[in-house]
C-alpha cells in the first residue's frame, strides 16, 4: 500500500510540473524518464547491493553519533531549551523545541562540516563524481538547459550559498544577543 501511495505522489508531482509549466509541448520526456530511471537504480543498488547498503548503514550510524554529540552540546550551552531535561513538568513535549537553539547548531554544523571538507578536497571530489554520472545518463548540464542559461543557473547556486550563510550569521547574531 506505502509502494503505491508513493507512485501515486510521484505521478501527481511529475503532473503538476507538467502543468504548471510553461512550455509544455517542450517538456524533455526522454530526460524526465531517464532521470527516474536513474534515481530508482540509485536507490535500488543502494537498498539491495550488501556492500553498499552496509555503506549507507555505516553512514547513517556515523550521523547519527555526530547527531547525539550535537545534542549533548547543545543541551550543554542551552540548557533545557537546546534538549536537555526541563526544571520543570513539561505537559508538551513537542513545545520545548526552540528554533534558535536546536536547529541553529545543526546548521552551523553542516555549514562547518562543508567548509572542511571543500578545504581537505573531498567535497569537490564527489561534487565531480556526481556531475560525471549525470553527465553519462541524463546527458549533463546541456540537457537540462540551453547555454544561454547556464551562468543564470551558476547565479542561483552562489546566491542560494550566500542566503543560506547570510541566514545562518543572522540567526546566530539573534541567539548571541538573546543569551
Amino acid at each position: 500500500m506505502q509502494t503505491l501511495q508513493s507512485g501515486f505522489g510521484l505521478a501527481v508531482m511529475l503532473f503538476l510540473a507538467w502543468i504548471l509549466s510553461e512550455q509544455r509541448r517542450a517538456v524533455p520526456w526522454r530526460l524526465v524518464v531517464s532521470g527516474l530511471a536513474l534515481a530508482f537504480t540509485l536507490a535500488l543498488a543502494l537498498l539491495s547491493v550488501p556492500p553498499l547498503a552496509g555503506l549507507l548503514a555505516s553512514l547513517n550510524q556515523a550521523l547519527a553519533v555526530l547527531e547525539s554529540a550535537l545534542q549533548a552540546g547543545t543541551s550543554f550551552v542551552f540548557g533545557y531549551l537546546g534538549g536537555g531535561e526541563a526544571p520543570y513538568p513539561v505537559p508538551d513535549s513537542a513545545a520545548g523545541f526552540v528554533l534558535a537553539s536546536r536547529a541553529l547548531p545543526l546548521m552551523l554544523l553542516v555549514a562547518a562540516l562543508s567548509a572542511l571538507l571543500f578545504h581537505w578536497g573531498i567535497l569537490p571530489l564527489v561534487v565531480r563524481a556526481f556531475a560525471w554520472v549525470l553527465k553519462r545518463s541524463v546527458g549533463g548540464l546541456t540537457a537540462l538547459l540551453p547555454a544561454e542559461r547556464r551562468s543564470e543557473l551558476a547565479q542561483l547556486g552562489m546566491k542560494s550559498v550566500g542566503a543560506g550563510l547570510l541566514a545562518t550569521c543572522a540567526t546566530a547574531a539573534i541567539v548571541g544577543m538573546l543569551v
